[in-house]
């Protein structure tokens, strides 16, 4: 044998033991000295079903990838020996060795008590939440926990468009418990969530955001059904986004530009309102939640005029959004909530008339037909509530007179505290116990914290005394205390019926119930295009390919260096910009042309210079420069004698049923609403032309487009020009009629001014004939009295006779005397009458040149019969 083979010498008992049971492939030389491991030949005889793997090199196998081969079961992890599988023999530990997890037997556990208050509890969730499902978050609206889902994959390449969120992970802050400013030292709050941070008197807007976000104001079930998202206006879709900003991931630079771009946007369409200046909460409220259904309210006010006007009753139909209780005597000493709201929802009341007097005249009878969900409110200055933060009750009359009573819970409200708005809030939701603690929310406080678990002031009062003491409260929130129907806890009893029957059958629920509906599986989708920039986003755009190239082209594997190019300054900062980079062909020698704004409007907007009667009277700059509040203690009462601001009527002295409209930029004349966008589909809308063209440009279009026969084209041009001359006549006639009522309504008044004078001629003419009748009367018995006196017969002296005499020459002085005041007032009678005859004539005289006028002027295309109505009116 040559040396070194000696190595290969090897037993023959040996070559029949496998290569998986053979000790120097088991362990080295070494570990196998170590620990003096004897391998026993019951082992090598041993064979295996089925057989082992065909292989009987002499080399080492490669590592097996299967756990099971390298460490069985009932090995033990501290001694080497029992890693070696061995299937077939009995494991030596009949239990687990120590350090391992020790697997109890198998006992049948008892079944679970449940206490009654936990089973109960769940119960009255799941039906309350079918009674408040109108409140619930609408799917359509932003998610704050994942993003919306709205996109349908056609390729593999769609399955990358992602999105990433941004969460706070903050569930607690350290605050002072008296300033409510950062102290590491101070009291924990549990934080629930952030808003706007305050800039240039921006406390108002920033809690009027706030209480929109958790209220869902838009979002909500009841705001979105039956796509009322459509009618939203312009400022109260920004006021929705600005709601959704997540406010707890911006720094405070960007929480002020993304407040501020919403403000922006809301000052730029009211008119007297600045930037900086202070602005009621109510005056940005009343106008970003004006088509929110969740606070709207209908009733109706039938009238019983006064006996005076002969008149039958009458009923108008009111909605509103708010209560704004008027001040009565007494109510700055204190008073409570649900009185002020049935002083507005009266029953029965009285009014006077203002045309006799009468005290008592006209009756006023309010019937609520729906009331709001959540309720919302102000106050006047002097008023002082009692108790605001208990729920409260109120009685009204429904559409069907019967008496009924509202329950509301407290939710919070926009307090103010020496031009410093603050909102206060309850920290329980539905159900849970009301009177512990409240959160908080200051914009100029820790930038913008909404903190919870503040100790409530007084278990009856919760909102601290110098935000409520003499301080006027500009908005309160309520919502309505509902129960379940009789039908819907029907349906629940034989819900837990049926469950109960199922098991006394031996069945299960889940297999004998019937089947529930699964959730709804369509895509989500936007009601309407972002009107505010993405700043605040949650969720951002994100693919798992960005960051790396999966197929590089060769020029770049041949020139590494090409995709390390430094980049210019100028591209990152614009404030560093070269000169010298830029390119001299972009540089222009020509002038820019004249700037026309006629290119960007429309022309039915340039009739009539409508630019210029549009425009108020004075430069821009004073128009401008006076602000339409004082300060944000500014009620609606500020507005009070601008009857033409207040939807429903000016307040009266019970108070209000809607927030005032605040003054407004006039709308060009001729300029078209824009549409409300509608999920109202508009199919091949596209394919009809530009959106630039007119009706008649697009009808052009498609007929160029089909090709029509020259001569149906000619009849159809006939036709447009004869449409549009019916138009024009139209038009005519309209300002025709238009210019007659004006006319008829000035006859009105001539004619009631008439018909005044003839009844006041007529009523003195019917006097003086009582007072004639009643002088002839007279006469008359005077002549009766004469006739029945005898004559005497016995001889007169001398002197009787005389003094007789003179007597009888004064009662006929006296008769001459009064028959020439009749003949006077007989010729001044007639005198009169001539003056008015002549008066009269001229009177006349002037009507008939009216009238010739008239007919002189009238259209020769004016209707027949509607010439002939004005002349039956003008001869009336």
């Amino acid at each position: 044998m040559p040396p070194g083979d000696e190595d290969l010498v090897f037993d023959k008992e040996l070559v029949q033991i496998p290569w998986y049971e053979q000790a120097d492939y088991l362990f080295d030389a070494d570990l196998e000295a170590s620990f003096n491991i004897q391998t026993t030949p019951r082992k090598r005889k041993r064979s295996l079903s089925p057989s082992a793997p065909n292989y009987r090199g002499l080399a080492a196998p490669p590592a097996s990838t299967v756990q099971a081969f390298q460490g069985p079961v009932f090995a033990s992890r501290r001694d080497p020996s029992e890693w070696t599988w061995q299937p077939g023999l009995q494991p030596e530990y009949v239990s687990p060795p120590p350090d391992e997890p020790q697997v109890g037997p198998i006992i049948q556990l008892a079944e679970p008590v449940y206490e009654h208050q936990i089973v109960a509890e769940a119960i009255e969730k799941a039906l309350m939440q079918v009674v408040y499902a109108d409140l619930e978050r609408d799917p359509s609206a932003p998610s704050r926990n994942e993003p919306v889902k709205n996109i349908t994959a056609h390729r593999f390449k769609d399955l990358l468009q992602m999105k990433i969120g941004a969460f706070s992970n903050i569930s607690s802050v350290r605050v002072s418990p008296i300033t409510f400013k950062w102290d590491s030292k101070g009291a924990s709050f549990p934080l629930r969530g952030r808003g706007p941070v305050w800039h240039a008197d921006s406390c108002a807007t920033d809690c009027v955001i706030m209480v929109g976000r958790l209220l869902d104001v838009g979002c909500t079930r009841v705001d979105r059904a039956n796509n009322r998202s459509a009618e939203f206006t312009e400022i109260e879709k920004s006021y929705i986004e600005a709601t959704n900003i997540a406010w707890e991931i911006l720094d405070e630079k960007m929480a002020i530009r993304a407040r501020d771009e919403f403000l922006q946007k809301f000052i730029d369409g009211q008119l007297h309102l600045r930037m900086g200046e202070p602005l009621p909460p109510w005056a940005v409220w009343s106008q970003v939640t004006k088509s929110i259904s969740q606070f709207r309210y209908h009733h109706i006010e039938r009238v019983t005029p006064c006996k005076c006007e002969n008149t039958q009753s009458f009923i108008n139909y009111h909605e509103g959004s708010c209560i704004l209780p008027g001040y009565r005597r007494g109510d700055d000493k204190g008073v409570a909530v649900g009185t002020l709201i049935e002083r507005c929802f009266y029953d029965r009341k009285s009014f006077s008339c203002k045309r006799c007097g009468d005290p008592l005249g006209v009756t006023g009878e309010r019937r609520v037909g729906q009331l709001p969900l959540r309720l919302v409110m102000t106050f006047d200055v002097k008023t002082r509530l009692r108790n605001h933060t208990q729920h409260l009750s109120f009685k009204y009359t429904d559409y069907d007179d019967k008496k009924r009573v509202a329950h509301y819970r407290w939710l919070g409200g926009i307090y103010n505290n020496e031009e410093h708005a603050r909102v206060y809030w309850t920290d329980s939701n539905r159900g849970e116990q009301t009177e512990t603690n409240v959160m908080m929310y200051d914009s100029q406080l820790n930038k913008g914290l909404l903190l919870g678990g503040v100790p409530a002031f007084k278990p009856e009062d919760r909102v601290p005394n110098e935000w409520v003491n003499q301080r006027a409260i500009p908005l309160l929130f309520y919502e309505r205390i509902m129960d379940p129907s009789s039908e819907l806890l029907a349906s629940a009893h034989t819900a837990v019926s049926d469950m109960a029957s199922i098991l006394q059958s031996d069945k299960n629920v889940l297999e004998a119930h019937v089947a529930w509906i699964p959730p709804s599986t369509e895509p989500q989708f936007d009601p309407w295009d972002r009107v505010l920039s993405d700043m605040g986003e949650r969720f951002t755009d994100y693919n798992p390919s960005w960051g790396w190239d999966g197929d590089p082209s060769v020029n770049d594997l041949e020139n590494p260096s090409a995709t390390n190019v430094a980049l210019d300054p100028a591209l990152i900062d614009p404030t560093v910009i070269d000169q010298s980079l830029l390119d001299p062909s972009l540089y222009s020698n020509t002038s820019a042309p004249v700037f026309d704004i006629s290119a960007f409007l429309e022309s039915s907007m340039m009739d009539d210079d409508i630019l210029t009667q549009q425009i108020p009277q004075g430069s821009m700059q004073d128009i401008l420069k006076t602000h339409l509040f004082q300060s944000m203690l500014d009620t609606p009462d500020w507005l009070s004698s601008y009857e033409h601001l207040w939807p429903s009527g000016k307040p009266s002295k019970d108070g209000a049923l809607e927030f005032p409209d605040l003054p407004t930029w006039p709308s060009p004349k001729g300029r078209k609403r824009r549409r409300m966008q509608s999920d109202t589909s508009m199919p091949d809308a596209y394919d009809q032309g530009s959106d630039q063209t007119t009706s008649g440009e697009h009808k052009a279009i498609v007929m160029l487009s089909q090709n029509i026969d020259p001569r149906q084209r000619e009849a159809y041009e006939n036709h447009q020009k004869e449409q549009e001359l019916q138009a024009y006549l139209k038009r005519k006639k309209d300002k025709w009629w238009a210019e007659k009522k004006k006319e008829r309504k000035s006859e009105s008044e001539e004619q009631i001014r008439e018909r005044n004078i003839k009844i006041y001629e007529a009523q003195k003419a019917k006097e003086k004939a009582e007072e004639e009748a009643k002088q002839k009367e007279k006469a008359k018995e005077q002549a009766a009295a004469r006739a029945t006196i005898k004559p005497v017969t016995t001889r007169i002296p001398p002197t009787v006779a005389s003094s007789s005499t003179a007597q009888q020459r004064g009662n006929a002085y006296s008769q001459s005397k009064a028959i020439q005041d009749e003949k006077a007032k007989q010729k001044a009678d007639a005198v009169k009458k001539a003056a008015e005859a002549e008066a009269e004539a001229q009177r006349q005289a002037k009507i008939d040149e009216r009238k010739a006028k008239k007919e002189a002027s009238k259209p020769q295309a004016a209707d027949t019969g509607a010439m002939k109505k004005s002349a039956d009116v003008s001869e009336l």
